[in-house]
């Protein structure tokens, strides 16, 4: 079950410009608090984009490569 899932098939990470940085977060976690391993965690999303979003910007000063949700 957990083999055959990637970030595609959770539906409001499909759309995401950082999927492939996070895969959708730990599915575990995900049955573990909705009791569906394709659940979207918004907690971790939004601390995962800030810190991802962060680390980039840095990297890329003086250029701003990325826009805060």
């Amino acid at each position: 079950m957990f083999k055959e899932l990637t970030v595609e098939d959770i539906e409001v990470c499909n759309k995401c410009d950082l999927k492939y940085l996070c895969a959708g977060g730990c599915r575990a976690t995900a049955y573990k608090l909705y009791n569906d391993i394709k659940a979207y965690n918004e907690r971790f999303c939004k601390m995962y984009r800030m810190a991802t979003i962060d680390i980039l910007e840095g990297m890329s000063y003086p250029y701003k490569i990325f826009k805060a949700h």
